[in-house]
């Protein structure tokens, strides 16, 4: 039988991939307080991106009391 190959061929044999690929995952064990501080700030920016649209999008929608 022959070399498993993947879809794309710039990557060559699915054991190259491995090669490289499964250090990567495996170094995710050994830094996971890293990664999920980097997930959580990545996740926190855009939850204050979208407080600010709403805030903006309130203050559109805003009708000043009748005086």
């Amino acid at each position: 039988m022959g070399e498993e190959v993947t879809a794309n061929t710039c990557f060559g044999t699915a054991d190259t991939v491995r090669a490289h690929v499964d250090p990567f995952f495996a170094g995710l064990a050994t830094r996971t307080q890293e990664v999920k501080r980097r997930c959580r700030t990545v996740l926190q920016t855009k939850a204050d991106a979208l407080e600010a649209v709403g805030t903006a999008t309130a203050q559109l929608h805003h009708v000043p009391p009748a005086a």
